[in-house]
């Protein structure tokens, strides 16, 4: 998870940085900073569902 999230916070670095040095944002860097995010609620939603049934398992 770590891994991933620091993979989208340096892209979106690099975006943040051509956008502040030519005024201009790409549809294509919104659109994969989109996909981006919705691939990384995936996996936690993923984690979040396993630490549940874990949680509902122990106690049964």
């Amino acid at each position: 998870m770590q891994g991933l999230l620091s993979k989208y916070a340096n892209r979106v670095n690099q975006i943040t940085k051509r956008v502040n040095s030519t005024g201009v944002i790409y549809s294509d860097d919104i659109n994969d900073m989109k996909k981006q995010i919705e691939h990384l609620s995936k996996e936690l939603w993923q984690i979040h569902s396993l630490l549940i049934d874990r949680t509902t398992t122990k106690n049964d």
